[in-house]
């Protein structure tokens, strides 16, 4: 039982730092620019830390760590990180825009997340060696 709690752990702690590359890849692939991954990288993991941690938290304690909840709250989330990094320097149109936007990538990086920390895939190799 003790290497299970110390297995999900592990899974816990590599979803926190792999999960929030997830938008630093996706810009880096899209705009086919190392800057991007390291610009998108630097934003990254604060907001992950910042708006992520207490998130998980929050889905911990409602008892709510599925998949569907993982997405929602990552679009909820990511919804709200975009208009506040926006609200002050853009009008409501560009703001609800980032907004969106960011929120598409919040639903990818916690969706990624959930999968990193929760997915139990299962090996189809059968085979038992001679």
């Amino acid at each position: 039982m003790l290497s299970a709690t110390f297995d999900d752990d592990r899974r816990l702690t590599l979803a926190f730092l792999l999960a929030p590359l997830t938008t630093p890849l996706i810009m880096s692939v899209a705009f086919r620019s190392i800057f991007a991954l390291l610009i998108t990288t630097a934003f990254a993991y604060p907001i992950a830390f910042v708006a992520g941690i207490p998130t998980y938290l929050l889905l911990k304690k409602l008892g709510r760590l599925e998949f569907w909840s993982f997405g929602l709250a990552g679009g909820v989330t990511g919804f709200l990180v975009g208009v506040l990094l926006t609200f002050t320097i853009a009008d409501a149109h560009t703001t609800l825009t980032q907004g969106s936007v960011i929120a598409i990538f919040g639903v990818i990086t916690a969706l990624v997340f959930w999968c990193i920390a929760f997915l139990r895939l299962r090996s189809n190799n059968r085979w038992r060696g001679p």
